[in-house]
C-alpha cells in the first residue's frame, strides 16, 4: 500500500509536456495565438495570456528539455490543457506529435505579376488543355474532398511524380502563370484565393514546379487568406497583399 501510494504520489508531481498535433499550425500576435486547424478545417483563436501559463507544458515553449518533469501544472492550465487535447490540438506522445512553434516564411519582397512575359497565341494554345485540366482537377477536389486530404495530396505530390520537392524556374513558371491569369476568366468559377491557388499549384506541377503554398490570417479583423510562394517570390499576389497577412501554415 505506501509503494503504491509513494509511486502515485511521484506520477502526480510529475509534469508532463504535451505536443502540437501534426494536423494543427499556428502562429501568435501580441493579444492571440491562433490555430489553423487542418482535419477539423477551421481556425481557433486563444488568448496570448492563456498560452503563456501553459507554455511550461508546450514542447516548444517550455525552454526546459523535453524529457524534464518540473511540477504538475495548476488546475486552470490544467483545464486549458485538457480542452486543447480533446479538440485534438495537442497530443501526449512525442511520437505522434510536433513542436508548438509558430509558422516560419520568408518575407515576400516582389511578385512574379509585375514581370512582364511575352505569351504568343500558339503558348496559350498550347497550354490550355494543362489549365483546364488543373482548375477541373481543383475544383472536384475542393467540392469532394477534405481539406486534410487536399493538403496531404499536396505534400505528396510535391516528392512524387518527378516534382522532387521544392523547386521552381521563375523565368519558365511565370509565362506558365501569364497564361494562367490569361486563360482564367474562361473557367467558370468566382476568383476566390483557395481555389486559384490551388488549381495554380495543379498546374505548376504538371510542369514539374512546386512552389510553397502558404496560408496566413490577419488578426484585427480576423481575416484568413492563402497565395504561391518561392523563396521572396509572390507568384499569385500582390507584395503588400501577402505581407499584410502572418503566415500560419506552409504546404
Amino acid at each position: 500500500m505506501a509503494a503504491r501510494i509513494a509511486t502515485e504520489w511521484k506520477r502526480n508531481m510529475t509534469a508532463s509536456l504535451y505536443y502540437l498535433s501534426p494536423s494543427a499550425f499556428v502562429c501568435s500576435t501580441k493579444r492571440h495565438w491562433f490555430v489553423l486547424d487542418v482535419k477539423a478545417n477551421r481556425y481557433v483563436c486563444i488568448d496570448e495570456m492563456k498560452i503563456r501559463a501553459m507554455s511550461p507544458y508546450l514542447s516548444g515553449l517550455s525552454g526546459i528539455n523535453d524529457n524534464v518533469a518540473a511540477v504538475p501544472p495548476p488546475r486552470d492550465v490544467q483545464a486549458s490543457i485538457r480542452e486543447l487535447l480533446n479538440q485534438e490540438i495537442l497530443v501526449e506522445n512525442v511520437a505522434s506529435g510536433k513542436p508548438f512553434l509558430p509558422c516560419r516564411n520568408v518575407t515576400p519582397t516582389e511578385t512574379i505579376l509585375d514581370r512582364v512575359f511575352a505569351t504568343p497565341l500558339t503558348y496559350f494554345l498550347l497550354h490550355a488543355p494543362a489549365f483546364y485540366y488543373a482548375c477541373i482537377r481543383a475544383d472536384y477536389e475542393l467540392r469532394h474532398r477534405e481539406f486534410r486530404q487536399i493538403v496531404e495530396s499536396v505534400r505528396v505530390d510535391a516528392t512524387s511524380h518527378g516534382v522532387g520537392g521544392k523547386r521552381l524556374n521563375l523565368g519558365r513558371a511565370g509565362r506558365l502563370i501569364a497564361i494562367f491569369n490569361a486563360l482564367r476568366w474562361t473557367y467558370p468559377r468566382p476568383y476566390i484565393c483557395l481555389f486559384d491557388c490551388l488549381a495554380l499549384l495543379r498546374y505548376l506541377q504538371l510542369y514539374r514546379h512546386q512552389p510553397d503554398w502558404v496560408f496566413g490570417i490577419t488578426e484585427d479583423p480576423f481575416m484568413a487568406h492563402c497565395w504561391l510562394q518561392f523563396n521572396n517570390v509572390v507568384l499569385s499576389d500582390t507584395v503588400e497583399r501577402a505581407a499584410s497577412y502572418l503566415p500560419i501554415m506552409i504546404v
